[in-house]
């Protein structure tokens, strides 16, 4: 064995050890929060991977957002370990853990440093900032998106040592799947131009005809980080997740953004008190951090500026960081989150390089050396410490939004999923002190009467859910959400007609919602108007292809029509997506039984 191969692999052993000290609590914990939307009541994932779903994940704009190769990955989950959290957990893991090694093998590539890239590579895999990515199933789109983007970053250095079609067509082939498994990706072709500076020594003066020449190679990447930019704001305006200037002014998403670049840079030395959602503040709270960030921002990069010619790696890994946040600084809002752990996964290391490899060690005595080295071994220990005891709080919703509660000021939405929490657990009083605690501090009335509704529907009171769900709508009038959850209400209350005209308007703020459209056919059905049905069916099964009850009530719609033949094929098909469906396999008898002669 070769020294280089031994020092790799006693490296990857490092920093898979690391990776499992720190996260190896997730894997005996459950789902939480949005694991629910992503995964068990996701009709694209529950049912594992199959032609008809993987068509879905690439044609589908399920939960206001278009990443195809995370929806596979997922589905391949459910197909190996069923609905058991343990499995899902694992791969996290195991991409986590891949992520890390790819990083020290690209970065000591890239730059000749091995012993630095070492350093970048375990701070990352340990960071309590990566305790979110990694044990929430849901962010699998992180982890997955940061395996391409590594993948994308080592082929581009591989495609400029020996350039040929086929290397560029790697490139560009990563970076693709990277944009199909999360679109923060969009900043890479610029992250290129800057290691095309440092370390790649390609761009030896900012001149016009140097940039021209180095941005025109990469029109491909550009191209493809276009058009993931567009799908993804489609996808999120269909969805409804982009927040309006009424719920958030453009002066708070103008202060947010230095506040949150304050933020990441004071939890990377200080990572205390992390959550899994952080409230937007007002007043001078938020203008303080807002300049502390201004602050830091200027003289930081006044810094770098200087130091750009026998620094370079400074400049390069402080716009690395900069430049990757961009995309969820909050100035186009999706969400009601300030700032978020996750965002930071892959712009850290940019903040790591601007660190670690500016540092001269080479010039410095030996028991100076020693000391760095020993230095950072002890950080990395009380890093992953520090990880492996945020792990637990993820164990489950109450522990999780405990947490959030109790380290965060006026955290409405921590707040409301506890109350949910406790109301599953039979904690009623608490649950409705969390509750009435939520309503108080949430800054959007219209979607915390919404919540009210949720919690009253949960409890069995219709009639109060639905005048929740009526004041809610007061307020924000084409809100597909509430419209919807109001016309589930009436449906419940008998009110049939009242629930179609709630359905259709919600399906006229988002027609790509598979829940609404069979919503809408459902209860068409229930009043016998089935011609009517068929149309809002067949929109389910073009979103969502696998949705099992879909089938099976095309099925009852062409036995009605007295096409046995075609709503048998209707009833095949919807078992053969769920084999448990007893109604489908009642009326696939039945329509068996009608076909014989």
């Amino acid at each position: 064995m070769t020294k280089r191969r031994a020092w790799l692999t006693v490296s990857a052993f490092l920093l898979f050890l690391s990776v499992a000290v720190a996260f190896g609590g997730a894997l005996g914990n459950g789902f939480v929060f949005d694991d629910q939307q992503y995964v068990l009541g996701n009709p694209l994932v529950k049912d594992g991977l199959s032609w008809s779903s993987a068509q879905g994940a690439f044609s589908s704009l399920y939960a206001a957002n278009w990443h195809p190769v995370t929806w596979l990955s997922h589905q391949v989950d459910v197909s190996l370990f069923g609905l058991a959290p343990a499995g899902h957990h694992g791969v996290n893991l195991l991409l986590h853990a891949a992520n890390a090694l790819l990083l020290l093998v690209v970065l000591a590539r890239l730059t000749g440093s091995p012993w630095k890239s070492l350093i970048v590579a375990l701070l990352f895999s340990v960071h309590p900032l990566r305790v979110e990515s990694v044990a929430w199933v849901a962010e699998r789109k992180d982890l997955l998106s940061g395996f391409f983007f590594l993948l994308t970053l080592g082929a581009y250095g591989e495609w400029l040592k020996r350039p040929s079609p086929k290397r560029k067509v790697r490139l560009i082939v990563a970076f693709a799947l990277g944009l199909a498994s999360k679109p923060m990706l969009v900043t890479l072709p610029f992250l290129f131009l800057l290691l095309d500076y440092w370390p790649l020594s390609r761009l030896p003066a900012w001149t016009f005809v140097a940039l021209r020449r180095l941005v025109a190679e990469k029109i491909p990447l550009f191209a493809l980080a276009c058009a993931s930019a567009a799908i993804t704001v489609i996808a999120q305006n269909r969805g409804g997740a982009v927040s309006s200037l009424e719920h958030h002014s453009l002066a708070t998403r103008l202060l947010n953004a230095p506040a949150a670049y304050f933020g990441y840079v004071q939890q990377t030395f200080f990572p205390v008190d992390l959550a899994v959602f952080y409230p937007h503040r007002e007043g001078w709270p938020l203008l303080r951090d807002a300049l502390a960030g201004a602050a830091l921002l200027l003289v930081v990069s006044t810094l770098v500026l200087k130091l750009r010619r026998t620094r370079p790696a400074a400049l390069v890994g402080w716009c690395w960081f900069l430049g990757m946040l961009v995309p969820v600084l909050g100035l186009v809002q999706v969400g009601d989150q300030a700032a978020a752990d996750r965002y930071t996964y892959l712009p850290q290391i940019g903040l790591f390089v601007f660190l670690i490899f500016p540092l001269a060690y080479r010039r410095w005595s030996r028991p100076l050396r020693m000391a760095s080295g020993a230095l950072a071994i002890t950080v990395v220990v009380i890093l992953a410490a520090v990880s492996r005891s945020d792990v637990r709080f993820w164990r489950s919703d109450e522990t999780l939004f405990s947490r959030a509660a109790a380290v965060t000021d006026r955290n409405w939405l921590a707040n409301f999923n506890l109350a949910l929490a406790l109301s599953a657990a039979g904690k009623k009083d608490e649950a409705r002190r969390r509750l009435d605690e939520a309503i108080v501090l949430g800054p959007d009335v219209a979607k915390l009467r919404l919540i009210l509704g949720r919690f009253l529907e949960r409890e069995g009171k219709a009639e109060e859910a639905a005048a929740s769900y009526r004041e809610a709508l007061r307020l924000d009038p084409r809100s597909p959400e509430i419209l919807g959850r109001l016309g589930n209400v009436l449906s419940d209350l008998g009110r049939s007609e009242e629930a179609l005209i709630r359905y259709r308007q919600a399906l006229e703020a988002a027609p790509e919602r598979p829940n609404l459209q069979y919503d809408l056919a459902v209860e068409l059905l229930r009043l016998g108007r089935i011609e009517e049905a068929e149309a809002p069916l067949r929109a389910v099964i073009r979103l969502s292809p696998n949705f099992a009850p879909a089938w099976n009530n095309l099925g009852i719609i062409a036995a009605s029509k007295g096409n046995q033949r075609e709503a048998a094929e209707q009833f095949s098909r919807a078992l053969a997506i769920d084999p448990a469906n007893e109604d489908a396999r009642a009326n696939l008898l039945k329509a068996r039984s009608l076909r014989q002669p």
